[in-house]
């Protein structure tokens, strides 16, 4: 299945690059609402397993995950995080597909070892300034 995963290659080629990520972790281009404009939030995507943020993606072919195990894996993190606190079951699961189909749609939209960026809701290829 094609998944979106963390990255150091790129990583320095934009000022304000950022990657506190584990290389190879699962990541999410879904963020929650950020009150602060500045922080970053919207140009990250956020790791499934370490909770930290990194500007640079990689799409991957990773033959062990399936939807299910995404969706699993996606459901861990919210959980550990604490961003079901308060939501309903439905509410909860809403949520988990939110992020699965998220990062299904963007790493279908781009080709194995294609390394993305983002601005907020736009995700897009990287071109290395080294290339």
């Amino acid at each position: 299945m094609k998944v979106l995963v963390a990255t150091h290659i790129t990583q320095g080629d934009d000022i304000g690059d950022y990657c506190a990520t584990v290389e190879g972790e699962l990541v999410t281009p879904a963020i929650p609402p950020c009150p602060d404009r500045l922080c970053g939030c919207a140009r990250g995507f956020t790791g499934l397993g370490s909770s930290h943020g990194t500007t640079t993606a990689i799409v991957a072919d990773l033959a062990h995950i399936d939807e299910h195990l995404l969706s699993n894996t996606v459901s861990d993190f919210l959980r550990r995080t604490g961003r079901f606190a308060g939501l309903s079951a439905r509410d909860q699961y809403t949520l988990i597909m939110h992020h699965t189909y998220a990062i299904m749609r963007a790493a279908e939209k781009h080709s194995i070892g294609t390394v993305v960026c983002r601005t907020e809701a736009l995700i897009f290829a990287r071109e290395s300034l080294a290339a």
